[in-house]
């Protein structure tokens, strides 16, 4: 099976102040990924006493193309690479099961599965070289069953067993350089497959050919699950980051500063830029506020990620507020969901009390690279 998904599309057109009138607007962030596997099984079954069945098995499948290509098109038709990545990988699995009819009334089934992950042979990256990594493992999981029919309308399972998932080449290798994404190793680990070990217990009841009633209860106990979680401060300014161009560590080589819940002062007009995450929780976001110690007497901006807790900005003497977050809701339905969450401050400039508040479109998009009705827009703010 082969897959590619090319990029960039042509979305729909966005208004510029150009002699030809409205230009089409690409989409200037591309991903590319490719696949190509096979694989076999080989399964014997053999009764070697009346009550006794028992079945081997083995498997194997061999991922020989699995890359994955991301990257930006430039203004002046070049193109930058992000990520170009070659990870081909093995999974052999082999298995055995055995169900023994010990009455008429039992069946009891036992069995295990062992597979294992080769995956680091030849990860490497397609610009460098350079390894990546991604641990081998192997995950043996067995299963047992116990199935009762002490009469023949009545039927009663007891299951319990172990499985898992193994991370996917996109979560072991997936960047966007740095800007929303690292790779899962970024911090000195890798990442473990997820297990799960279940229970149930069912019971049926058939009334007759057609009709039957069920019901189970089971129970289940996830450990290793894979889940995005925020980069460390002190990992984010590591050298490695700074070549993955992440915006925090290339504000240091691009003599940008970065405002880390903190004012400052250009021209005579205060500035103070707050953290997302030290906005949504009010005490914390007015203490925050404070902190940055606002002369009321004066002009002030304050730089936060979304259009919430205006009232607070409101009480706390600042002047103007720039947001975005909203993205206007990008195309309906959301559109209509983001109006109703955030009412006039959706999108513009607007007053509240003795706050003027300006939220953008944005110039990017968030899920789908998708607006319809809502155009993208870089701000640009003149002061006289």
């Amino acid at each position: 099976m082969d897959d590619e998904v090319p990029a960039p599309l042509v979305l729909y057109e966005a208004e510029e102040d150009t002699p030809g009138g409205p230009v089409p607007w690409e989409q200037p962030y591309f991903e590319t990924y490719k696949g190509t596997w096979g694989g076999g099984e080989l399964r014997l079954v053999s009764t070697p006493i009346t009550p006794l069945r028992v079945t081997v098995g083995s498997e194997v499948t061999h991922h020989w193309q699995v890359e994955m290509k991301t990257g930006q098109n430039e203004f002046d038709g070049s193109e930058t690479p992000i990520l170009d990545l070659e990870a081909p990988y093995t999974v052999f699995a082999g298995y055995g099961l055995a169900e023994w009819q010990a009455h008429k009334k039992v069946l009891l089934s036992a069995g295990v599965r062992a597979d294992r992950w080769d995956l680091s042979q030849d990860a490497r990256s397609l610009e460098t070289g350079e390894n990546n990594v991604a641990e081998d493992f192997t995950s043996i999981n067995p299963r047992v069953a116990v199935i009762l029919k002490p009469t023949p309308a009545n039927i009663v399972k007891l299951m319990g067993g172990r499985a898992f998932r193994a991370p996917s080449t996109y979560e072991y290798f997936y960047t966007d350089g740095g800007t929303t994404q690292v790779t899962s190793d970024c911090c000195g680990g890798g990442l473990e497959p997820e297990i799960v070990y279940s229970g149930e217990v069912e019971y049926t009841h058939r009334f007759n050919e057609d009709w039957s009633a069920l019901g189970s209860g089971h129970a289940l106990l996830a450990q290793h699950i894979i889940e995005t979680v925020p980069v460390p401060e002190d990992i984010i300014m590591m050298n490695g980051f700074e070549e993955g161009k992440n915006p925090a560590a290339l504000s240091l080589e691009w003599g940008v500063r970065v405002l880390n819940n903190e004012k400052v002062t250009v021209d005579g007009l205060q500035i103070v830029g707050v953290h997302y995450s030290d906005s949504t929780n009010d005490d914390h976001f007015r203490s925050v506020l404070r902190h940055a110690d606002v002369d009321r007497d004066r002009a002030s901006i304050l730089l936060t990620h979304a259009p919430d807790r205006l009232k607070i900005a409101e009480e706390e003497g600042f002047s103007l507020q720039l947001s975005g977050h909203t993205h206007g809701g990008q195309f309906f339905p959301f559109t209509w969901i983001t109006s109703r969450m955030y009412g006039k401050f959706v999108y513009g400039l607007q007053r509240l009390g003795n706050l003027i508040v300006y939220v953008s479109y944005g110039a990017g998009t968030w899920g789908p690279p998708l607006r319809l009705g809502t155009t993208p827009e870089i701000v640009l703010i003149q002061f006289e």
